[in-house]
């Protein structure tokens, strides 16, 4: 029989792998290996793109991922810039990029996560149960489960870091503190709005070395690590035309009024029971809870001498931060937010259930609040907006299909620009597309033709649904799937 220790680390070891149950179970109950899925739409083509390019080439490739005039200042990463790379670069140690590359390594990382979450913060069975139903029953997790987007590893690196908050409040380990840094930066070039995992662990840090009158020492360099880590992800990333672009050019009064409304809109929007599906809404009422039970416990759980509990108080900001920039500088609507949020909410909400309950500060009100967390969680999460795992939505990420490209071949495999204007392909012919052109191929989008206009010097070929008449460009091939390819003469 195996002893009590050997029955958790068993356990822990199934938590671990219940990424891969999960999607193996799901499998079978659909007659279809779930684990063979490839990218479906124009963000997941661009990822996956860049992340074969640069397995293929290095940084040698022409400008991907995106549109027309939106290249980097420096390299060809395109849109997304230095996020792909660290989100799935780690993916480039074991083997050549394939079609299922992404998905694949996203359940390889977040097992690798919670592996790494049990075995350092090692929870009980009750703890363990509560990982279980903040991740695998969060309807913004599971309704991307399939995707080859970012959510996945980005709620690895924020369980991993999570983890090592709770050991650093344990044990008060300087390396685990400066690890804890590391990783908080990693996540920031993911995500630049995640620096803000950081300002929690930099005040406590300040408190407990009686550094406390140099508080403010520590928060410049906080705020200028933010300014590094934002002005080296700009140099390797351009961002399309957005709302943050469009009044870049205004006076700073335009701008504030600008910035302003945009607040009142997407605050509007996030509190709307009308604004996008049951399952965004539920993350947003979601994260409103947790805010509210962290500033309760803040106020309810102070230590002696303190007039609040300074760790419930921080995570509280943090998270309430988040959403702030979220409505101030992004959009409420189209999944946008909550996909951003999803992450870091979900590991705030677990730490929150192990600080409070495991001796590390005391909560007298921990265990009500715990209560009223999973009430708000089951309300919010599984019963307003149960999780579905829809492996089959949609059904063209499973699927293949045979179509007219012999004309790639006659594209040579050099470093030039590869524009898609007009197009009406289905899924998986653009993605065969994004597959088959050669590494060095950069492909990038045309909103309309007047861009075209404007790069048409940097452009070799185009692929138009459409005749186009541009100058310099000839008609190359025509293909009764991929519509009309046109070259330039330059």
């Amino acid at each position: 029989m195996l002893g009590r220790k050997k029955k958790i680390y068993v356990f822990y070891i199934f938590i671990m792998l219940m990424p891969f149950i999960i999607t193996a179970v799901h499998s079978l109950f659909c007659n279809q290996n779930l684990f063979l899925g490839k990218p479906h739409n124009s963000d997941e083509f661009c990822y996956w793109r860049v992340l074969y390019s640069f397995s293929e080439c290095g940084f040698d490739f022409a400008s991907t991922c995106g549109y027309l005039n939106s290249e980097a200042p420096v390299g060809p990463l395109g849109e997304h810039g230095l996020s792909t790379l660290f989100a799935w670069g780690g993916a480039l140690l074991f083997g050549k990029v394939n079609e299922h590359t992404i998905f694949l390594w996203n359940l390889v990382t977040l097992s690798i996560a919670l592996g790494m979450f049990c075995f350092i913060v090692k929870p009980d069975v009750v703890r363990a149960f509560w990982i279980i139903i903040f991740i695998f029953g969060n309807g913004v997790l599971v309704e991307q489960w399939y995707s080859h987007m970012m959510e996945v590893p980005c709620l690895a690196i924020i369980l991993f870091y999570c983890a090592l908050e709770l050991e650093y409040e344990r044990n008060r380990n300087k390396k685990v503190f400066y690890l804890a840094l590391f990783v908080g930066a990693f996540a920031s070039f993911m995500r630049i709005c995640y620096i803000i995992i950081l300002f929690p662990i930099i005040i406590r840090f300040a408190k407990e070395t009686k550094a406390g009158k140099k508080l403010y020492i520590y928060l410049a360099v906080y705020m200028i690590c933010f300014v590094m880590i934002r002005i080296t992800g700009n140099l390797f990333m351009k961002s399309s035309v957005s709302y943050l672009t469009s009044i870049k050019n205004g006076s700073l009064p335009e701008k504030i009024s600008s910035l302003l409304f945009n607040f009142r809109k997407n605050a509007g929007l996030y509190l709307s029971l009308n604004n996008g599906s049951a399952i965004e809404i539920g993350q947003r009422y979601f994260q409103i809870i947790l805010a509210v039970v962290l500033i309760i416990a803040a106020i309810t759980g102070r230590n002696e001498g303190d007039k609040i509990n300074p760790d419930y108080l921080t995570h509280a900001i943090s998270l309430i931060g988040l959403i702030f920039m979220i409505m101030l500088l992004y959009d409420v609507e189209s999944w946008r937010d909550v996909r951003t949020t999803m992450p870091y909410s979900v590991g705030v909400a677990i730490w929150f259930v192990v600080k409070s309950s495991s001796g590390i500060t005391q909560l007298k009100s921990g265990k009500l609040l715990r209560i009223g967390l999973l009430c708000g969680t089951v309300f919010s999460l599984l019963i307003f907006a149960p999780a579905k795992y829809q492996a089959n939505h949609p059904a063209d990420r499973f699927t293949d299909t045979t179509v007219d490209d012999s004309w790639i071949k006659e594209i040579p495999d050099e470093s030039e620009i590869f524009c898609l204007y007009k197009s009406n392909l289905s899924s998986n012919d653009q993605f065969n597309l994004f597959k088959n052109l050669p590494p060095h191929v950069g492909i990038l989008f045309a909103r309309k033709y007047e861009d075209i206009i404007i790069s048409q010097n940097t452009i070799k070929y185009i692929l138009s649904a459409d005749e186009i008449d541009a100058e310099h460009f000839s008609l190359m091939n025509t293909s009764k799937d991929y519509g009309l390819l046109y070259c330039s003469d330059r």
